[in-house]
């Protein structure tokens, strides 16, 4: 499952920001992995949401 998601995000650029680097770490894509393994499959679009506005928060300066 790892993979896919893994797959997923690289393949809508959500793996990278523009200058290369990672996004999110190893760990951090394991958690969320886990997190949508646990949920309910009624919840799949919540979840969805979830992760998705957890990979688009811009890092605080």
């Amino acid at each position: 499952m790892l993979f896919r998601q893994h797959e997923f995000l690289r393949k809508n650029g959500l793996l990278y920001q523009s200058d290369g680097n990672h996004i999110i770490g190893n760990d951090g894509l394991a958690v969320l992995t886990l997190l949508i393994a646990v949920s309910k499959p009624a919840e799949k679009d919540t979840m969805t949401h979830i992760v998705l506005a957890i990979l688009n928060q811009k890092p605080e300066m």
